[in-house]
Formats: C-alpha cells, sequence, structure tokens
C-alpha cells in the first residue's frame, strides 16, 4: 500500500500546534488585557493631580483603608471585560479553553491575572502627574512585556532539542514568572499545546500520558506566581504612600540670627521655651528647602515657630513668596519637612 506512515507524537502535536489558532488567540487575549489594569491608574493619577486624594487623606481616610477601596472596586471593573473574553471563548467553542478538564484553569487564569495585575499597576500613579502619560506608558509596558515574553519562550520551546536553548528557555520562563502578563499568555499557550498532545493520546488510546492543565509546568506555576505577586504589589503600593522608597532629605537647623517683627519674635520665643507645649498645634523651627537645577537650593520656609491655643482663630500673614502656602502643605502632609 502506498497509505502514508503514521506520524511519531512529536511531529504530530508540532504540527497541530503551528496549525492551530489557539494559540494566536492567546496573544490576541494578552493584547486585549494589557489595556484594562493601565485604565486603572488614570483615576488616581487625577485624583493625585486635583488633590481629591490628599482631600481623603486630610479628612481623616486610612491610606491602607483609600487603596483597599480602589482595590475592590478595579476588580469589580476587571470582572466586566474578563467575562466577555470568557464568554466570545464559549461562542466560537474553542476546546482549548471551554473544555470542562480546561475551562477551571481558564478561570484561574484570568481571576488571578486582575488579582496580581492590578496593585501591580498601582505604584505608577506615583510617578505620573498627567492621566494620560500614565495610561499610555502602562499599555506600552504591559504589551511589549506580555507579547515579547510569550512569544520568545514558545518560539524557544519549539527549538528544545537544541540542548543550549533548552537551558536558556528555562532560565527565561523562571525570570519572566515575575510579569502577570505572561503568566497569563504562558498558561493559555501551554494549555493549547498541552490540548494538542492529549488529542493525539486520546486517539492512540494512551491515555494515561494525558496530562491535566494544572499540571506544575503548565498553568499552576503561574498561578502560584501571581497569586504572591497580589499580596506583594499591594505592599509595594502602601510603602509607596508612606515614602518608604523616597526618603525626605532632613537638614539640621540653622542657628543662624533671623530678624523678627516684635509679634513674630515674642510667639518664636513662646514655642522655643516650651510655654506652647499644650497648644493644640505646635510647630517649632519648621523649616523647608526646594532644591532647584537653575536656581539651587531654595529656602521657602525658615524655621518657623508658631503655636495655636485651644479655641484661638490664628491667622496666617505674609507678603506673596513667604512660605504660607507651603506651610500649609507641611501641615496637612502634602509636602515632606526638611527640618523641624
Amino acid at each position: 500500500t502506498n497509505h502514508p506512515m503514521n506520524k511519531t507524537s512529536a511531529s504530530l502535536s508540532l504540527d497541530y500546534l503551528l496549525q492551530g489558532t489557539d494559540v494566536v488567540i492567546a496573544i490576541f487575549i494578552i493584547v486585549a488585557m494589557s489595556f484594562v489594569p493601565a485604565s486603572f491608574v488614570v483615576f488616581l493619577v487625577a485624583e493625585k493631580a486635583t488633590k481629591a486624594k490628599h482631600l481623603q487623606f486630610v479628612s481623616g481616610c486610612d491610606p491602607v483603608i483609600y487603596w483597599l477601596a480602589n482595590y475592590v472596586w478595579d476588580m469589580l471593573n476587571y470582572l466586566v471585560p474578563a467575562t466577555c473574553c470568557i464568554i466570545i471563548l464559549f461562542v466560537f467553542d474553542l476546546p482549548a479553553y471551554t473544555s470542562p478538564t480546561n475551562f477551571p484553569a481558564v478561570l484561574s487564569l484570568f481571576l488571578l491575572y486582575g488579582w496580581s495585575i492590578t496593585p501591580i499597576m498601582y505604584p505608577a500613579s506615583f510617578w505620573f502627574e498627567v492621566p494620560s502619560s500614565a495610561y499610555v506608558f502602562l499599555i506600552v509596558i504591559n504589551l511589549f512585556i506580555g507579547i515579547t515574553a510569550t512569544v520568545a519562550t514558545f518560539l524557544l520551546q519549539l527549538f528544545e532539542h537544541d540542548k543550549d536553548l533548552k537551558v536558556v528557555n528555562s532560565y527565561l520562563k523562571s525570570c519572566f514568572l515575575v510579569f502577570p502578563n505572561y503568566n497569563l499568555g504562558h498558561g493559555l499557550m501551554e494549555m493549547a499545546y498541552n490540548e494538542y498532545i492529549n488529542e493525539y493520546y486520546a486517539k492512540i488510546g494512551q491515555f494515561d500520558k494525558m496530562k491535566s492543565p494544572f499540571e506544575w509546568d503548565i498553568v499552576t506555576r503561574g498561578l502560584v506566581a501571581m497569586t504572591i505577586e497580589g499580596f506583594i504589589g499591594f505592599f509595594i503600593t502602601i510603602m509607596c504612600q508612606y515614602n518608604f522608597f523616597r526618603k525626605p532629605q532632613r537638614l539640621p537647623v540653622s542657628t543662624k540670627p533671623i530678624e523678627d517683627d516684635v509679634d513674630v519674635a515674642n510667639e518664636r520665643h513662646r514655642v522655643l521655651r516650651g510655654d506652647a507645649d499644650n497648644d493644640m498645634l505646635k510647630i517649632e523651627n519648621l523649616t523647608k528647602v526646594y532644591k532647584s537645577r537653575k536656581i539651587g537650593r531654595i529656602l521657602a520656609v525658615d524655621r518657623l515657630c508658631v503655636g495655636v491655643r485651644p479655641g484661638e482663630c490664628f491667622g496666617l500673614l505674609g507678603v506673596n513668596g513667604a512660605g504660607k502656602t507651603t506651610t500649609f502643605k507641611m501641615l496637612t502632609g502634602d509636602e515632606s519637612t526638611t527640618g523641624g
């Protein structure tokens, strides 16, 4: 007979993989899900720029509660596009993602992707002043990391007969685990690849060689990584909120004499003597120095001493540039203090 010989498991699975559209679908899902978490930062940057976020803190809102509330709301919003993606997979009836065996793994990937990527986006809100800039930057980063990392490991996997490339691919897979975008895309691709191999083993009756999508190297390793990344991302956000990574510069209080008006000098002596220790508000040697590349050091507030007694109505007067606004920014925590 001239009937062609049956293909081996290696060639059959590789041919299926190269011809299948399920792998390409994983790339499109990465692209779509790169826009969603980036959009969450837009509102955070806008709140910071308009001082709405600062107003909430001044009003007594705890920073941890603020970020938890944002996280819960963002996760609820994330579930909408994630649900739409899953519905589309069912509409097109893709067994690699919708079969009873694979669907729990797909659902876990989508849920943990939202869990991990959302708090990882939050620290960017501290670095941007314009919401649109933050949005574009995060989209580009998500797309670049998600597509590049996923495609790179996928292509290297096709050449694993080369021992050196196999070692390189193993290292890359371990390094890329820190990116939720990669974990989502790689998990979906590995499920598609595993589905093709399982189809072959089912045809030849070797059911004992069929693998579950929850095998460690297929999906579970990425799920564990994303679970940890969610906690780490939120922890980093809280540390950024408390300026853990950006310690304000503290300078020793100057001893140079200050030429004050009589009432200002009297208030300074009262505070420094300790007579204002029982006041509702006590400011002692409050100092703020700004740094400018062109001008150098700018002394905005110079050793301000003020005490406000209970029930007292106090007014802070001064010419333009005297440091009134800077003083109140430091009092409310909007600006860090240089001294005092």
